[in-house]
């Protein structure tokens, strides 16, 4: 949803509305592996390059990592 420009992710009018603690732990997720900063929730470039892969966020994160690294060599 951050990769669409939508900033306020909590308040989106959802059709089916998620469960907050889920939600807010998987934001948390998200920070932690750099895919959104940690003051204001945006995504970061790491992030972009994440919502390319459609995967379970840490699998998306490692796949990006090795791709920087062998890029890097």
């Amino acid at each position: 949803m951050k990769a669409l420009k939508i900033s306020d992710v909590i308040n989106f009018p959802y059709l089916s509305k998620p469960n907050m603690n889920k939600f807010e732990k998987s934001i948390k997720l998200l920070k932690l592996i750099g895919a959104l900063t940690g003051k204001d929730n945006k995504i970061t470039k790491i992030g972009e390059l994440m919502t390319q892969i459609p995967i379970e966020p840490l699998l998306s994160r490692a796949i990006v990592e090795g791709t920087i690294f062998q890029k890097s060599l």
